[in-house]
């Protein structure tokens, strides 16, 4: 083969080596287009170029300097208001939980045991939860958790 058809050959072999990795990665994503895209003999058009920031930047300038329309809709309830979620933790709630937690179980993220946790006093615990709840405010290391899918 002549040196020009085997640089030919190879320039080919790349672009459809790049073609069927196309094709592969759209068919892990959405089999459908992939075949679509097979069938209606799409499979070798070219739609990564990208487009140009001249052809890009009059279209974004006409939509992002465009004055924005307020939006005057009120918003629309999808249930009654749980007004009752906005009371304070009481300390009967607070031993409640600490009734259905296991004594004996590991530290959490927070490092701390329910062991632990259960010698600080009901209402100190609530007291807390209620100022952070006021605050908008929860420690870092109150922030971790880990779901056991046991």
């Amino acid at each position: 083969m002549p040196p020009v058809q085997q640089k030919h050959h190879r320039l080919n072999s790349k672009r459809r080596r790049r073609q069927f990795a196309l094709i592969q990665k759209l068919y892990k994503k959405n089999k459908g287009a992939a075949i679509r895209k097979i069938l209606d003999d799409e499979w070798d058009t070219n739609h990564t170029e990208k487009p140009s920031l001249e052809k890009l930047e009059p279209y974004w300038r006409n939509i992002m300097e465009r004055k924005s329309e307020s939006d005057n809709r009120l918003p629309t309830s999808i249930g009654p208001t749980l007004w009752e979620l906005e009371a304070p933790i009481t300390k009967q709630e607070v031993d409640s939980a600490k009734k259905n937690q296991d004594k004996d179980s590991s530290p959490g993220c927070d490092n701390i045991t329910n062991k632990q946790l259960f010698k600080v006093p009901s209402i100190e615990i609530a007291q807390r939860l209620n100022a952070w709840l006021a605050a908008a405010y929860v420690p870092e290391r109150c922030k971790l958790g880990v779901t056991d899918h046991a």
